[in-house]
């Protein structure tokens, strides 16, 4: 249901094609110490969360539908693969470091990089899945700016929080949502038996995009309205 108006004027669509170019996926891990907790059985956080992300059907998809890359504090785990395997053995691979567990957005602002990265296909959507701990209030201004980006490059940003059920509403996390609404996606919070979303559904909707033929009647250089 398109209609079609040049300067002022219908003009018929000729071709509405759906296509699925795919989506530029960058997952953005910032250790902090909540990931180290651990459960009565041993299984840190961390791993329970990892675990719920391999349980998904996104695997599942066939190779080159998206680009998938991994960043961590200790540098690019996975750059630009259109594997899905790839991404998920890269995932069981990484064990990030418990001893590093100071907060930040280096790994976010490595991300936001990558993201804005040229896409191997027209009109892939870009979308970044940032997993981190709570931030203090004293990175207020980074996520202001990375936030300004990403809106400018419409770059959404899924903010997946690790920590204590009692953390999860406090005054401080209000930002991490913040930067997920702002950039049109969703926030997720986790301690230990929530439910993990399944990446499918975050990529799904994001994979198609709509290619728009129709006949110009322009007949002259200058300023047009379409």
């Amino acid at each position: 249901d398109v209609t079609m108006l040049e300067n002022g004027n219908q003009v018929p669509v000729v071709k509405l094609q759906e296509q699925k170019p795919g989506v530029q996926f960058v997952i953005a891990i910032a250790p902090g110490a909540s990931f180290a907790i651990r459960d009565a059985l041993g299984i840190s956080r961390y791993d329970l969360l990892i675990q719920g992300i391999e349980a998904g059907s996104w695997s599942e998809q066939a190779p080159g539908t998206d680009d998938f890359s991994l960043l961590t504090r200790g540098g690019p785990q996975l750059v630009h693969s259109s594997s899905p395997s790839a991404l998920r053995s890269t995932l069981e691979t990484y064990k990030p470091d418990e001893t590093d567990s100071f907060p930040g957005l280096d790994v976010l602002a490595s991300a936001m990089q990558v993201a804005s990265d040229s896409t191997i296909r027209p009109g892939m959507e870009r979308a970044i899945l940032f997993i981190t701990p709570p931030q203090g209030n004293e990175v207020s201004l980074g996520l202001q700016s990375i936030i300004d980006n990403a809106v400018r490059q419409n770059i959404h940003i899924y903010v997946w929080l690790l920590a204590a059920p009692e953390v999860f509403d406090l005054p401080e996390v209000d930002s991490l949502r913040g930067l997920a609404n702002q950039t049109q996606a969703t926030f997720f919070a986790f301690s230990h038996d929530e439910t993990v979303p399944d990446l499918e559904t975050l990529l799904e909707p994001m994979r198609y995009v709509y290619y728009l033929g129709y006949d110009s009647h322009i007949a002259e250089g200058g300023s047009q309205q379409l």
